[in-house]
């Protein structure tokens, strides 16, 4: 195949410098119209045989990527096909021509002699910088903290001296990072985080890598086959995934909605993590896992797995209809780890905003007691950590009315037994009878950070109302 390729090449060159002696541009236009898949091969030689476009490659590429790799090199370091590229790239006319040829877009030229054959003009791919692969530097010898060989509580007297200084710049360390850190670093087990919606659970894994000096990457969400195992493309090129790069070069990945991904999947990711358990356990052993078609990757001991969902692995709930149920082998290849709404995190994030968080807090409790009453495992709308965040930020730029910010975060999405619930509960705590529009108009124009826990109330109490009545809130420029 490669001395085919090089004895057309050859040919093409003289058959285009023969051509430009007739000074024609018919004759000329027309040998580049007969010659496209020439022109094609050509293309894809200057740009690193990004596309092939003969059979015979074609071949190669679907029997084997050793040849493939191979005839790379060759056309990388072959002194011939270097001089004949290099005679065409001498050539002012023709380089011009090649170049109009290959890097109009979107456009089609009719031969003049064959009125009736369209050839498609070719696009010159060049990759985009922002859009390459990312490069990581392998993480060489065992981490500290992973270094079964070291003390547990010396490794432990280095983390706690990164949280501190995490903790001087300003990061908030959750309860859940602590329980973690045991299993994280023995690495026995998938750190399996799971709780109500926005309650950190990203948050405590990026931060669980980076106390740990690993690097956090984000797998997303199980869902095809190629989530963990990654696939060949119609080329037959390898298109690596974040599981890929975690096990080579020895990183921490992370998996979101784990109990909404496809349960078939986790088994093939259990017999991934068994495998990084072998490599942990021996890591002067060379151990490897199998990706897409043949592409077996050796194992680098600092790999970690790390995973987050909305329930504990046992199926669906009222909250979360969508989730599923993990089987036995999965759930025993998982620790679960709570991660529930933490008040000491959320005083935090309050800071001087007391009122705020005084009438936050009580809001939360208002709704896990109707979910108690209501026989219900979790309570439906109710406030997250994330909505503290938001809160604040609000707080900070002054940007919404108070009925905007309560209506999109306290009242919406909440049914109307819920509501007149809640209602009747945010009265009595607050002692608040009537609210008239005027009063809630006043109070849309003071600034968020002014307002007492009881105005906040109040306000909640009218938008909350207007919602039972399918009144629309008040609305008042300010």
């Amino acid at each position: 195949a490669k001395k085919d390729m090089l004895e057309e090449l050859n040919k093409y060159i003289v058959e285009l410098q023969s051509s430009l002696k007739v000074s024609s541009d018919k004759v000329f236009n027309q040998l580049l119209n007969d010659a496209k898949e020439k022109l094609d091969q050509i293309r894809s030689i200057a740009s690193g045989l990004s596309t092939t476009t003969t059979s015979e490659l074609l071949k190669i590429q679907r029997q084997t990527e050793e040849s493939l790799d191979s005839l790379k090199k060759y056309v990388e370091n072959s002194p011939e096909l270097k001089e004949s590229l290099k005679s065409v790239s001498e050539n002012e006319e023709v380089k011009k021509a090649l170049l109009e040829f290959v890097s109009r877009e979107k456009e089609i030229v009719k031969a003049s002699d064959n009125p009736g054959i369209i050839v498609p003009k070719q696009e010159l791919v060049i990759p985009n910088e922002d859009f390459m692969v990312p490069t990581f530097e392998m993480t060489q010898g065992i981490l500290h903290a992973f270094d079964r060989t070291i003390d547990f509580k010396e490794r432990m007297k280095k983390i706690e001296e990164v949280i501190s200084k995490l903790e001087s710049e300003g990061y908030i360390i959750p309860p859940a990072l602590r329980e973690a850190l045991p299993w994280y670093m023995m690495g026995k087990k998938i750190v399996y985080f799971y709780g109500p919606t926005q309650s950190g659970k990203t948050t405590v894994a990026d931060l669980l890598a980076k106390v740990v000096q690993s690097e956090l990457l984000d797998g997303g969400k199980i869902t095809e086959d190629h989530s963990i195992t990654s696939y060949n493309d119609v080329r037959g090129k390898f298109d690596e995934n974040a599981l890929f790069y975690a096990l080579y070069y020895g990183k921490t990945v992370f998996y979101d909605e784990l109990d909404n991904g496809n349960p078939d999947n986790l088994i093939v990711l259990g017999t991934f993590s068994s495998k990084l358990v072998n490599k942990i356990d021996n890591p002067n052993k060379d151990v490897t896992v199998q990706f897409a078609k043949r592409r077996f990757v050796p194992i680098n001991a600092n790999a970690r797995i790390i995973a987050a969902g909305n329930t504990s692995g046992k199926g669906r709930n009222r909250e979360y209809t969508s989730r599923s149920k993990l089987d036995e082998s999965s759930l025993e290849r998982l620790v679960p780890i709570y991660v529930g709404y933490s008040d000491e995190v959320e005083k935090l994030i309050f800071g001087n905003n007391k009122d705020w968080y005084t009438f936050f807090k009580n809001f939360r409790e208002f709704c896990n007691n109707w979910a108690r009453e209501s026989s219900l495992e979790n309570a439906e709308g109710n406030v997250t950590t994330g909505d503290a965040s938001t809160i604040v930020e609000f707080i900070k730029e002054d940007s919404i009315p108070v009925s905007d910010l309560i209506r999109g975060l306290f009242v919406q999405t909440k049914e109307n037994d819920y509501l007149a619930y809640l209602i009747k509960t945010i009265k009595a705590k607050y002692g608040i009878e009537n609210v008239n529009e005027d009063e809630i108009g006043r109070l849309n124009n003071r600034h968020l950070s002014t307002l007492k826990a009881s105005d906040i109330a109040k306000v909640f109490v009218y938008e909350a109302n207007n919602s039972l009545n399918n009144v629309k809130g008040l609305i008042k420029k300010r």
